[in-house]
């Protein structure tokens, strides 16, 4: 399987927002706070990395990246982006943390990225201390979470007051047309378009995942039996042995079937 994002409308909307902060970082009276949330599922984490790992190849922006973790306090929050900055804390008072974060953002401010910002959404002074991060060192906050997490932020007026409105996605099920592309782009194995439609109702259009493991099971079949193409009456052979631990059918089994 190759090992690229395909260019799904989810990765697309997810590139949008992060795009729209990058402004931010030259222009502090734009607003940086950026939200891209949705269901389990559709790729918001895989374009996150994507996107930093783009970054840091080409040195264009300076990008941190952070996972939200449910055992965080103020202190461990601000612990863990001084360490997502290349820093050790000095000293590991709130205060004392807050000011050596300041300091290594000053000239020099970063898009944040924040996955899984549920686990701190309930918490009003952590996300105020990410109001004070964005609003004092000009830098860009993109948070990803789940579909909840829009409505348990938008309590907090004053911070979803800087939020973005071009930074602002919600991503939703998958089209057929995106697990066509997802095929196309990944698959070592010409796969037929009603193999594509098949793929999507299976999954419903909600797991990006599951049509990863779909096509991992397709290129299994197509090495079994060194053919380069898969139509419906092989899929359906393969799926009814999609069985953790089964081999793939031999094309014996296919003609049978």
């Amino acid at each position: 399987m190759k090992n690229v994002l395909a260019s799904t409308q989810n990765v697309l909307r997810f590139m949008d927002a992060a795009k729209a902060l990058e402004a931010r970082l030259t222009d502090d009276q734009i607003m940086g706070m950026g939200l891209v949330f949705g269901k389990p599922g559709l790729g918001k984490t895989m374009a996150l990395d994507a996107y930093y790992i783009r970054n840091h190849k080409a040195g264009r922006v300076r990008t941190v990246k952070v996972r939200a973790m449910a055992h965080w306090t103020e202190a461990s929050m601000l612990k863990s982006l001084l360490v997502a900055v290349g820093q050790a804390p000095d000293r590991y008072r709130k205060d004392a943390m807050f000011d050596q974060l300041v300091e290594a953002l000053r000239g020099d401010p970063a898009i944040f990225l924040i996955d899984e910002i549920d686990a701190i959404a309930g918490s009003r002074s952590m996300i105020a201390m990410l109001k004070d991060i964005h609003d004092v060192t000009g830098s860009a906050i993109l948070m990803i979470g789940e579909e909840r997490v829009d409505a348990l932020l938008k309590r907090y007026e004053s911070f979803y007051n800087r939020m973005n409105l071009g930074a602002l996605a919600h991503l939703g099920n998958h089209s057929v047309a995106d697990v066509q592309l997802c095929v196309e782009q990944r698959c070592d194995v010409e796969v037929s378009p009603d193999v594509c439609a098949e793929i999507h109702a299976e999954t419903g259009g909600r797991s990006m995942r599951s049509v990863v493991d779909r096509i991992r099971d397709i290129e299994a079949f197509a090495r079994a039996n060194g053919v380069n193409g898969v139509g419906m009456a092989e899929y359906r052979a393969i799926r009814n042995r999609a069985v953790i631990g089964a081999q793939p059918p031999r094309l014996a089994e296919v003609v049978n079937a």
